[in-house]
């Protein structure tokens, strides 16, 4: 509809004034920060660690929210950060707990995928798809500092 307005617009039959012209410019032509994973979409990077970034996005079809872990540290080390990888996706995958996220997909990018990201992240990088966690980060003050206290998190 908006394609077709532009059309009247440009051919003389519709009148706007600047800012209309302005915001139906930037409807048809500005494209998503989104970056398409397969069935995901990637929004917003939500944090990062000494081995990975996590991004916040969504399962486009269903339209559950997910968070996307990419292990950014595995060129200089490959074999060690694949390794470590390939056992935080098995140990994700094989336990089924409230208390726990549930592990969505796994894999590497694409180069079609990696083409998005205009050289952040390369073609090849493991990535981790999983249930986005509400609550915050473990990261600060409010972290459990004792075992007692992580039990009371866990089972509380």
């Amino acid at each position: 509809m908006i394609a077709a307005i532009a059309a009247r617009a440009a051919a003389g039959g519709v009148q706007f004034d600047d800012r209309m012209g302005v915001f139906l410019y930037l409807l048809c032509t500005v494209k998503s920060t989104a970056i398409q994973l397969g069935p995901f979409e990637v929004l917003q990077r939500i944090g990062a660690g000494g081995m990975a970034e996590v991004w916040s996005g969504r399962h486009v079809r269903q339209n559950v929210p997910v968070a996307v872990k990419f292990i950014t540290g595995w060129a200089g080390h490959p074999e060690a950060y694949l390794r470590a990888f390939r056992n935080e996706v098995r140990a994700a995958a094989g336990l089924n707990h409230s208390k726990i996220i549930t592990l969505f997909d796994h894999g590497r990018l694409s180069a079609g995928a990696a083409d998005g990201w205009d050289g952040r992240l390369a073609a090849g990088t493991p990535y981790l798809v999983m249930e986005l966690a509400s609550g915050g980060t473990l990261a600060g003050p409010s972290r459990p500092r004792s075992w007692p206290a992580l039990l009371d998190v866990l089972l509380g």
